[in-house]
């Protein structure tokens, strides 16, 4: 069972760079994390026609905390 629940959004840029590392060390720190990815910036714009889209909102909502 996850003690907490954190969304990894790479985003644009340095995200796609920096974030996985960061939830790789995250998760060995606190192993009882539960990490959700979710897409977020200019690339999804261009697909979506929105930078964010409503579910990752949605699930941003939920979640405990959001990289």
């Amino acid at each position: 069972m996850s003690l907490w629940q954190v969304l990894a959004l790479p985003g644009d840029g340095i995200g796609q760079e920096v974030i996985p590392p960061a939830v790789e060390i995250l998760q060995k720190l606190v192993p009882q994390v539960e990490v959700h990815w979710g897409e977020a910036g200019f690339a999804v714009f261009e697909k979506r026609g929105t930078a964010l889209p409503e579910a990752v909102l949605q699930m941003a909502r939920q979640v405990d905390g959001i990289l």
